[in-house]
C-alpha cells in the first residue's frame, strides 16, 4: 500500500462557465402500451378489478400507473404519468400522478377505488375518468373520536386495500395504520376493525376494540360481511355484525375476493398458494401463486403476481392475460426507443460506441454511432458463465460497470458473480485473475494494461497487474465505487457511503475534493483540462470541481424526476445518475439510473443546434393547422425524415412513438401528458439530430373527421358499405364516422347531420388504433332532406371542420 499524505481543497458551489445541452442517447419508457396486453411490462403488477364489461384494470405500484387491458386483449395506461407524484385531481386520470397504488375496487356505478398507498390516500376515478380523492390527505387522526368525519379531512397512514360492499360503502385496509376504515356513502369515514396498535386480541368481541397486525387483503361478501387478511398475524379474520373471530390461517393474506356462494378466495404469495375458503369446511390449498385477484363478469378469476396476469384454471394450466415483456426491448432498432432497466454504468471507445452495463436485464449493451442498440453479453437472465464462451451465450448477474481499453476490450464488474470479466474483440468472455473480490462495483484499465477495481463490499480499491500480481491501493473505505485517471496517472475515487470524493496522487497524496458538499457520489470522470466530473445520485445532480476547488452543478435541478432533454442540463431533471463517463469533443455520458436512460451532455448552448426543417403541424383528419389537443392524431409535414428507426419526435421531453412516417411526413398521437398546458414543443430528431422544432397552441379538444379531398366524410353505412354519393345512406340508419381530437376530458361528443342533432350510439377509441376516435350515430328521420348534408363534430364548445358533408337518401 502507498503512504497516504491527506489533504484537502476548499470548497466552493458556484454557477458553471459552460452550458450543457442534455439529450436521450439511448433509454425509454416503453411498457407495451396499446399492444398486446401478453406482450406488455408491468414491474409490480399488485391490485387487480373488473368493470362491468369485463375489461380488468391492473395496479402497477413500481410504475405509479393502473394499466387496463381490455377484453380484445390490448393494454393501454388508464391512470397515472409513470412519475411518483401528488397531482391531478379533479381532472383526466391519465394525467395525474399516483404514488405505488396498490389495492383497487369498482362501486356499482362504474367508478373505480385506488388505494394511492404512497399518497396515503384513496383516490376515485369516475365513469367519466376524472379523478379525485375521497380519503386521506387531511391532518385529523384517523379513528377514534374522529369517526365519522369528513374521510378526505383524515390523515391515512398506508392504504392498501379495498372492497366495495354493494352498499354503497367501500371498505379501507390501513397497512401501517393497523385499522380498517368504511368510507360511507356521505363521504365520511368510520372504524370498522382494530385499535390502531399493532398486535393481535379481541375474537369473539366488538372489532373496533380488536388489534390487528398490519392489515392487507379485504373482501365483503353479499351478506355484508367483512373479511380481513392480518397479514402479520397470519390469519383471515371476519367481521359480523361488528363481531370480529379468526376463521383460517395464511402466511401472509395480501388480496381476497368472494364468489357469489360466499367462498373466500385468498392471494396467499409468501406461500405460494392460493386459498379457497367455504363458508362451511376447511380451506384448500392451490399451488398458485397471487398478490391480489378479483372475478369477471366470465366467471372466471384472474390474478396478478407481482409481473404477470393470469386467468386461473383450477383443474390446468392457468392462461398468460398480461405481462411477460421484454424489459431489454428495442435490440436492433433505435437506442431511444428501447428499454434498459436501471443502467449503472456507460462508457465511450474512441469508435464513437457507447457501452451500457444495464444491470437489472444482465446485459452489456452497445449503441453504435447511428443510434442502433444490441447486446454484447449477457443472456438477459442472471447467472454465472463459463469464460472462453461468446458473451452473447454467457450468463451475467448485476453487471455494474464497463469500461474500454484502447485495444478493442471491454471491463466488466460481474458484481452479482464477484468477478471481473473482460470481453475481447473476438467476442468472448474472460475473468481478470483477481483472486477474493468482494463486491467489484467498478473497473477502469489503464493505458498500461492494469486494471483497477473498486470492491465495495471490501471498502478497498485494488490494481490487478499485467504480470498478474494484484496489489492494494487503498482500504478501510466507506463502499467506493467510481473510478478514473487522469493524464498523469492520479486515480480519482468516490465513496458513496463516507461521502468523499478523493484524489490518490503518483507520490502517495490524497486530496480531498469538494468535501461538505457529497450525498451519494457514486462516479467521478476527468477530463483533458483536469476538471473532474461527479454523478451524485443523492443530490440527483452531476458536478464539475474546477483546478482551483470551485464546484459547479452542470446537470440536474436537484430534484428527482426526467425533463429537459434537449434543452440546457441544469434546468433538467434527473433521477439517482449512477455513472458518467467521458465521449469525445468534451460530451459526457450518464448513466440516469432510475430514469432507465444514458443521456449525454453537450458543451455549448442548446440553440448552437439549429433545425434545418420547416415543418407544420396539421389536424391528421382536417389536415389544417391549428391547436392540438392531448391524445389526437397530428400530421407533421416537411420533416425529412430519412428512416423510422432512426427518427424521434419529442413533445417537450416526453417521446412519442411514429404511427407512420415516410420523407414527408410523420404521423403522432398527441401524448395524453401535456393535458392542461396552454403550449408544447415538438422536436423531431433524426440520427439523434434535431432537423426540426416548432410550438404549438395545446387545447382541450380539437374535433376533426376524416373526410376525402372533396370534403366526402369518410364513413360506412349501416350495411358496412362505404358511403359515396352513389352510395348513400338511408334517413333513419345507422352510420359509423372517425375523426380525432376529442381530448381526454371527457367533454360530451355529439353530431349534426343536415343541422339537425344525431342520436349518438357510440363515440370512443377504435381498439388498437390509439387517437382514432370512432362515432356510431343515427342519421336524422323526418324533416332532413336527402343529398349532401353538412356534418359537424362537436367536443365540448369545440367544432370539427367546415365543408364535411355524408350523402343521404
Amino acid at each position: 500500500m502507498r503512504p497516504l499524505f491527506i489533504f484537502g481543497i476548499a470548497c466552493r458551489i458556484l454557477t458553471a462557465d459552460v452550458s450543457y445541452r442534455i439529450d436521450t442517447v439511448a433509454g425509454s419508457d416503453y411498457i407495451g402500451d396499446n399492444g398486446p396486453a401478453a406482450a406488455a411490462i408491468l414491474f409490480q403488477a399488485d391490485g387487480i378489478a373488473a368493470d362491468g364489461s369485463g375489461n380488468l384494470y391492473v395496479s402497477d405500484a413500481a410504475n405509479h400507473r393502473i394499466r387496463k387491458i381490455a377484453r380484445a386483449g390490448a393494454i393501454t395506461t388508464f391512470a397515472g404519468t409513470g412519475t411518483a407524484g401528488f397531482w391531478g385531481d379533479g381532472g383526466p386520470a391519465a394525467v395525474a400522478q399516483l404514488n405505488s397504488p396498490y389495492g383497487l375496487s369498482f362501486d356499482g356505478l362504474g367508478n373505480l377505488y385506488v388505494a394511492d398507498l404512497g399518497n396515503s390516500r384513496v383516490r376515485r376515478i369516475s365513469a367519466d375518468g376524472t379523478m379525485t380523492t375521497v380519503a386521506g390527505g387531511g391532518s385529523l387522526p384517523a379513528g377514534g373520536p374522529n369517526d365519522g368525519t369528513a374521510a378526505t379531512l383524515v390523515a391515512l397512514s398506508a392504504p392498501r386495500n379495498l372492497a366495495w360492499d354493494g352498499r354503497g360503502s367501500v371498505y379501507i385496509s390501513d397497512f401501517t395504520g393497523h385499522r380498517v376504515y368504511r368510507l360511507s356513502p356521505d363521504g365520511s369515514l368510520v372504524t370498522a376493525a382494530g385499535t390502531g396498535i399493532a398486535g393481535f386480541s379481541g375474537d369473539g368481541a366488538a372489532a373496533i376494540r380488536a388489534q390487528l397486525s398490519y392489515p392487507a387483503g379485504i373482501a365483503v361478501d353479499v351478506h355484508g360481511d367483512l373479511y380481513i387478511g392480518d397479514s402479520q398475524n397470519h390469519l383471515i379474520r371476519k367481521v359480523t355484525s361488528g363481531t370480529i373471530s379468526s376463521i383460517a390461517r395464511a402466511a401472509t393474506p395480501t388480496g381476497m375476493t368472494v364468489d357469489a356462494f360466499g367462498t373466500l378466495y385468498v392471494a396467499d404469495p409468501s406461500a405460494g398458494q392460493l386459498l379457497t375458503v367455504p363458508i362451511h369446511g376447511a380451506a384448500t390449498a392451490f399451488p398458485i401463486p397471487a398478490f391480489d385477484l378479483c372475478f369477471a363478469p366470465d366467471g372466471y378469476v384472474y390474478t396478478t403476481d407481482g409481473k404477470l396476469v393470469h386467468r386461473i384454471s383450477f383443474t390446468g394450466l392457468s392462461t398468460l392475460i398480461a405481462g411477460g415483456g421484454n424489459l431489454a426491448y428495442g435490440d436492433h432498432g433505435n437506442a431511444v426507443l428501447a428499454r434498459l432497466n436501471h443502467p449503472s454504468g456507460v462508457a465511450a471507445d474512441q469508435h464513437g460506441n457507447i457501452f451500457i452495463a444495464d444491470r437489472d436485464n444482465h446485459r452489456i449493451r452497445l449503441v453504435a454511432p447511428d443510434g442502433t442498440i444490441t447486446t454484447v453479453a449477457g443472456t438477459g437472465e442472471a447467472g454465472n458463465g463459463a469464460d472462453g464462451l461468446l458473451a452473447t451465450l454467457t450468463a451475467l448477474n448485476a453487471p455494474s460497470s464497463v469500461a474500454s481499453d484502447s485495444n478493442g476490450n471491454l471491463y466488466i464488474a460481474d458484481t452479482g458473480n464477484q468477478r471481473v470479466r473482460v470481453l475481447t474483440p473476438d467476442g468472448t468472455l474472460r475473468s481478470v485473475p483477481a483472486a477474493g473480490i468482494g463486491s467489484p462495483v467498478y473497473v477502469l484499465p489503464d493505458a498500461s494494461g492494469n486494471v483497477y477495481i473498486a470492491d465495495s463490499a471490501a471498502g478497498a480499491i485494488l490494481e490487478v497487474m499485467t504480470d498478474g500480481r494484484t496489489v492494494t491501493i487503498a482500504t478501510g473505505l466507506k463502499s467506493p465505487r467510481g473510478l478514473a485517471l487522469d493524464s498523469t496517472g492520479n486515480l480519482y475515487v468516490t465513496e458513496m457511503d463516507g461521502r468523499h470524493v478523493k484524489r490518490f496522487g503518483t507520490s502517495g497524496d490524497v486530496t480531498l475534493l469538494g468535501e461538505g458538499i457529497w450525498s451519494v457520489p457514486c462516479s467521478v470522470a476527468v477530463d483533458a483540462d483536469g476538471n473532474v466530473f461527479v454523478a451524485d445520485s443523492g443530490l440527483h445532480q452531476i458536478l464539475r470541481v474546477d483546478s482551483s476547488g470551485v464546484v459547479s452543478p452542470i446537470a440536474g435541478t436537484g430534484s428527482a424526476g426526467f425533463s429537459g432533454d434537449t434543452d440546457t442540463a441544469l434546468a433538467a431533471e434527473v433521477s439517482a445518475p449512477w455513472d458518467v463517463a467521458m465521449g469525445p469533443n468534451g460530451t459526457l455520458y450518464i448513466a440516469d439510473l432510475d430514469n432507465n436512460r444514458i443521456r449525454q451532455l453537450t458543451p455549448g448552448l442548446p440553440a448552437t443546434l439549429s433545425p434545418t426543417a420547416i415543418i407544420t403541424a396539421v389536424n391528421a383528419a382536417s389536415l389544417q393547422p391549428g391547436p392540438i389537443a392531448p391524445g389526437m392524431l397530428l400530421d407533421l409535414l416537411g420533416t425529412g425524415i430519412t428512416s423510422t428507426n432512426s427518427a424521434q419526435v419529442l413533445f417537450n421531453s416526453l417521446t412519442v412513438p411514429l404511427v407512420a412516417a415516410d420523407s414527408t411526413r410523420a404521423l403522432v398521437r398527441v401524448p395524453p401528458e401535456i393535458a392542461g398546458a396552454t403550449s408544447t414543443r415538438i422536436l423531431v430528431l433524426d440520427h439523434g439530430n434535431l432537423i426540426g422544432e416548432i410550438s404549438a397552441a395545446v387545447t382541450d379538444a380539437a374535433p376533426a373527421l376524416f373526410a376525402n379531398a372533396t370534403g366526402q366524410l369518410i364513413a360506412a353505412n349501416e350495411d358496412g358499405t362505404v358511403n359515396s354519393a352513389d352510395n348513400p345512406a338511408s334517413r333513419g340508419s345507422i352510420v359509423v364516422l372517425y375523426g380525432t381530437g376529442e381530448g381526454v376530458t371527457g367533454s360530451p361528443v355529439s353530431v349534426t347531420i343536415g343541422g339537425y342533432t344525431a342520436e349518438m350510439l357510440y363515440a370512443g377509441p377504435v381498439a388498437g388504433y390509439p387517437g382514432l376516435l370512432q362515432i356510431n350515430a343515427r342519421i336524422p328521420a323526418g324533416y332532413v332532406p336527402p343529398g349532401n348534408l353538412s356534418v359537424v363534430l362537436t367536443v365540448g364548445q369545440a367544432l370539427s371542420q367546415a365543408g364535411v358533408t355524408i350523402a343521404v337518401n
